[in-house]
């Protein structure tokens, strides 16, 4: 799609309003900063997910993934959280899980 240089400086300067917005707004923040700052200081921080690990984009049924980590790792890579102030990790198993139909068409004609 191309667009026009106008199109484009029109797009430039609701995206420069928008971002007044969000700053101006108290429920817009960095989170990885937030969360990091909480840490230091001595606070704990219960994080949840509620995706299969088969869903996760690396270790998934690829191409028929979420765009997303699902796994503890997803802690680090989208909170920014590091490593080793990771105290307790508690998994839950369910027998259950939700996969996309295109991969279920696909396992019914793969050859066995």
């Amino acid at each position: 799609m191309e667009l026009s240089k106008q199109e484009k400086e029109a797009d430039l300067e609701n995206f420069k309003r928008l971002k007044d917005i969000f700053k101006s707004c108290d429920y817009v923040k960095d989170t990885v900063m937030l969360i990091n700052d909480k840490i230091k200081a001595g606070k704990r921080i219960l994080v949840e997910d509620c995706s299969s690990s088969s869903l996760d984009i690396d270790t998934g049924i690829y191409p028929y993934t979420s765009s997303f980590h699902t796994t503890t790792g997803a802690v680090c890579t989208g909170l920014g959280v590091p490593e080793e102030v990771i105290e307790t990790t508690i998994g839950v198993m369910s027998a259950l899980t939700f996969i996309d139909r295109a991969f279920l068409s696909h396992i019914k004609n793969f050859p066995s």
